[in-house]
């Protein structure tokens, strides 16, 4: 390569393009990722020394009173590829891989993407982002399916950092709040807040629940449980079909 080429490649101009095709516009956590990078050449040669991915996601969280938007890294990982990509030649890549459980729903603010690179070294690397949709797992979709027709409407999906001490693989946790219209928890129920969490053996269902009020007796016992009552299950279809059942526990417990 001459030196003027060699300059170009460095400015990144005439270089290699990448572009990630995804085999589906939409998937689920935990569920297997597959696609095509195609590197294009540009109008010089460029030897690529690996293709490196991350997977990213952007949510707004709320702290203090406030709304902060916060981006993070899921994943990332590397093939190892060598090759060279001629002038005006394309490549194709075949990748595969595992999204996390806890990659969290796009739902609101909230985006999913992967990032694709090329390693070549001496120059700028080109570089590609594709969005996703992430949509929940069918037990999962059951379960919002069945919260909705109890008479609970989601009014906000927002994340929350989580305790170093939590038992839970991700920084975060995705919660899921509800206010109750027409059906057998009005006039029981302020508010309800579900989180469905990863973790070894299954998904879990924490819950929580803000009884209405009534009197100061009600006000103070709110008070002293100062975040309402949780209780934390196994989410299984069983529990799905009787939710409402469970529900009512969790006002006696």
């Amino acid at each position: 390569m001459s030196l003027f080429n060699r300059l170009l490649s460095s400015m990144g101009m005439g270089s290699c393009e990448v572009d990630t095709l995804l085999s589906s516009d939409s998937y689920s956590p935990g569920q297997r990722v597959t696609a095509r990078v195609l590197a294009k050449g540009g109008t010089i040669g460029q030897h690529i020394h690996g293709v490196y991915f991350s997977l990213h996601c952007r949510y707004q969280q709320r702290e203090d009173g406030q709304v902060q938007t916060q981006e993070v890294e899921l994943a990332h990982f590397q093939l190892p590829v060598a090759m060279t990509v001629g002038a005006r030649e394309e490549l194709e890549i075949p990748i595969e891989f595992q999204l996390p459980e806890f990659t969290p729903l796009t739902l609101g603010s909230t985006e999913v993407w992967l990032s694709t690179g090329l390693d070549i070294r001496q120059a700028r690397d080109p570089s590609d982002k594709d969005l996703f949709e992430v949509v929940p797992q069918p037990l999962v979709a059951d379960l919002l399916v069945a919260i909705t027709r109890l008479g609970f409407i989601q009014d906000l999906v927002h994340t929350e950092a989580v305790s170093s001490m939590a038992r839970v693989t991700a920084p975060y946790l995705q919660m899921f709040h509800y206010s109750v219209g027409e059906g057998p928890f009005k006039g029981r129920i302020e508010e309800m807040e579900l989180a469905v969490v990863p973790a070894e053996g299954g998904l879990y269902l924490h819950a929580e629940v803000t009884r209405t009020g009534r009197g100061m007796a009600a006000a103070v016992s709110r008070i002293l449980e100062e975040s309402g009552d949780r209780q934390r299950r196994r989410l299984t279809p069983e529990l799905v079909e009787n939710l409402q059942q469970h529900i009512e526990q969790l006002l006696v417990d």
